[in-house]
């Protein structure tokens, strides 16, 4: 599942930058826990609160008659019994209205505990996991640049300097939100989560095992829609490159589009890719809104059969022996269907950055070809003078060689002017001399050196 997914592309792209942070995503991950557990520890106390000091007579009045029910329920009235002792003392519970007060206080103070250390969990959590993100991201945008500078004229000669730069712009701004959202939604989510089914479960374990089984046919269906949205993003973010690459060309070749008049042609031009980049836009989102009415379906059609249970259960069997074991149960899972919806939403737009991270991982694994090898030798002069020796080269791109068999001997001082038809060779040879690329065959010598047996320097 994790190979090929969005996640494992997204973690090839940024491996190096995530190494180097692996002390702070650890915290971030310390973090998370904590304000998950903040957040849902204050559900544990109303049960105890409602059974041993507002409404102490209605708590023993529904019992069930099914024995093997009453087992299952009991297997986790340990732990509510735990939280009862803490707060009020072994067995203890509040028979008159002092103690009543008392213990209403205590309650209402260890929340109060519990929010001010969650708010302060979530403040750290939020500015370190922001921090990590753009640190990672522009670290990448750094290392990108770098390989894209080391790469040959090769390359820059076959490429659109637009896609390069939407690449380096758009595609880099949706890997940063999809770190943000890995670093806070992604992680922090499935913990919430977590906590409320593990809040449910110490109130009531037979309604919460039906909605840990349900939980499958709301997942299943997504992550099969999810796949969608990662091969639509790659096109999308192509077709918007193609956009920035046509007005690349319109600005910076003003003066010819100005002196033809040529704007209108220019314009209509940039109007059809951009309608193109919009219908294909549209198919990912079409996927996208897809996935969250699917969400939303399963999820409310899931929390009906929980009710129904839930309530079938206790009118027949007495499931719930207290209306605030029910309150807290419902209370816990109420707020599943909230963490599910902001867990998809960030898978899906984790999804729709698979493409951008596809883009980017391309650059990186281009080839850098001029590498100057170990033992390379310097040279101060040019000697006996440069010499072609049966140099043939044949761009990758192009079927027909642009030299073929070229010899040229220069002498130190001569003057040499290269004369020629547009693709006759003039700007390859120039192109080979200062190593820009490399010859496909034959040699170029420096006063007898090969230039690859050179420093670049």
């Amino acid at each position: 599942m994790w190979k090929g997914s969005s996640f494992e592309k997204l973690y090839r792209l940024l491996a190096p930058d995530v190494v180097r942070q692996t002390g702070k995503l650890a915290l971030v991950g310390v973090l998370a826990t904590v304000v998950a557990i903040g957040e849902k520890a204050p559900l544990l106390l109303v049960v105890p609160l409602f059974d041993r000091v507002l409404f102490p007579h209605a708590a023993g009045e529904a019992e069930s008659a099914n024995i093997a029910l009453n087992a299952f329920n009991n297997a986790f009235g340990g732990v509510q019994a735990w939280v009862s002792d803490l707060v009020f003392g072994v067995g203890g519970g509040a028979t008159d209205d002092d103690q009543k007060l008392a213990a209403l206080w205590t309650v209402a103070a260890l929340v109060v505990a519990l929010t001010v250390l969650n708010a302060l969990a979530q403040y750290t959590l939020t500015l370190l996991s922001r921090f990590v993100a753009l640190r990672m991201v522009i670290d990448l945008r750094q290392r990108i640049a770098r390989h894209i500078i080391g790469l040959s004229m090769r390359y820059h000669g076959e490429r659109q300097f637009g896609d390069v730069l939407s690449r380096m712009s758009s595609d880099v701004t949706q890997t940063l939100q999809a770190v943000n959202l890995t670093l806070k939604d992604l992680t922090q989510q499935p913990l919430q989560l977590a906590g409320a089914l593990i809040v449910a479960l110490v109130v009531a374990p037979l309604p919460t095992l039906v909605v840990v089984l349900g939980l499958p046919l709301v997942i299943v269906p997504i992550a099969q829609l999810g796949r969608r949205v990662r091969k639509r993003s790659t096109k999308s973010l192509a077709s918007l490159g193609a956009s920035v690459e046509v007005l690349t060309q319109v600005f910076t070749g003003i003066r010819t589009v100005k002196a033809f008049r040529a704007e209108e042609r220019e314009l209509a031009r940039y109007r059809e890719v951009n309608e193109n980049y919009l219908r294909i836009a549209l198919r990912m989102v079409r996927a996208v809104a897809t996935i969250e009415a699917a969400t939303t379906l399963f999820s409310y059609l899931g929390f009906a059969a929980v009710l129904v249970v839930a309530g079938y259960a206790t009118i027949k069997h007495g499931l719930f022996s207290s209306a605030s074991g029910m309150a807290t149960f419902f209370a816990g899972i109420g707020t599943i269907y909230t963490h599910v919806k902001r867990i998809t939403t960030a898978v899906n737009q984790v999804q729709e950055s698979a493409g951008a991270a596809d883009r980017l991982q391309a650059i990186l694994d281009q080839h850098q070809d001029i590498r100057e090898r170990t033992d390379a030798q310097p040279i101060r002069s040019l000697g006996a003078g440069l010499k072609f020796e049966a140099v043939s080269f044949t761009y990758p791109a192009q079927a027909q060689p642009a030299l073929v068999d070229f010899t040229l001997h220069v002498r130190p001082g001569e003057t040499l002017a290269l004369v020629g038809a547009s693709g006759a060779g003039k700007s390859t040879t120039v192109d080979l001399i200062a190593r820009f690329i490399d010859v496909t065959d034959g040699r170029i010598a420096v006063d007898g050196h090969d230039l690859r047996d050179l420093k670049l320097d």
